[in-house]
């Protein structure tokens, strides 16, 4: 396994990583400071630091720029203790960021704590795991429509509401599955993604992203571009 680590990390988590068997490579990140994956970031924060980026509106401009280019953000909550005075304000702040934002805020009491639970998620993002409470059931007595969903939840970054959406849209799986593949990428001439053409293009939530990965998993296609 290995990672990319922001340079201002410390470095006693960088060497208990280490030690756990995952490799670490140091880079400045412009955005997070550990990078599971092209598309999975965590961002650290100890407690006091935590609370002064609430307060100072750091920590929402951070995330807002992070779910901009990753889609799955972690927060990692470091040593993290409050005054009785500021329960409503921060704890306020915390199930916004979980309710709203769908970001996982998971705590812990010190940085050997930290680089156990990094190489935990490390892994769980890089190896292959079944899931240890649910497994996906094959459809019984399902309608048409009920199999359909079941089909389209296979492909990457479907849940049931975005299945829904897609054959409200399209109509039938062979429509979505070749609407993916007549897709095309735009990009900019430095290389960045800037949109998708066709039908795609008219639909909310359906990004270049969803196109790449599902282009990769049908046809094995490779598409070049900083996606």
């Amino acid at each position: 396994m290995k990672i990319i680590v922001d340079h201002r990390e410390p470095n006693n988590i960088i060497k208990l990583i280490n030690e756990l068997s995952v490799e670490v490579e140091i880079q400045q990140l412009l955005l997070g400071d550990y990078l599971l994956s092209d598309q999975v970031v965590i961002e650290r924060k100890r407690g006091r630091d935590f609370v002064q980026s609430l307060y100072d509106g750091r920590l929402l401009d951070q995330i807002t720029r992070m779910a901009e280019e990753y889609d799955k953000i972690i927060l990692i909550l470091e040593d993290f203790e409050l005054d009785e005075s500021e329960y409503k304000q921060i704890y306020g702040a915390i199930s916004y960021l979980t309710i709203f934002k769908n970001i996982p805020i998971i705590p812990t009491n010190s940085q050997e704590e930290t680089a156990h639970l990094i190489e935990r998620l490390t892994s769980w993002v890089q190896e292959e795991h079944q899931d240890p409470v649910l497994s996906r059931g094959g459809p019984k007595r399902l309608t048409a429509r009920d199999k359909q969903l079941y089909f389209l939840q296979g492909l990457d970054g479907v849940g049931l509401k975005t299945a829904e959406y897609l054959i409200d849209e399209l109509k039938t799986p062979y429509n979505i599955i070749n609407t993916i593949m007549d897709t095309e990428i735009l990009f900019t001439r430095t290389g960045n993604p800037k949109g998708v053409t066709g039908k795609f293009a008219e639909m909310k939530g359906i990004s270049h992203r969803f196109v790449k990965r599902n282009r990769e998993v049908l046809a094995g296609e490779v598409i070049k571009g900083k996606t």
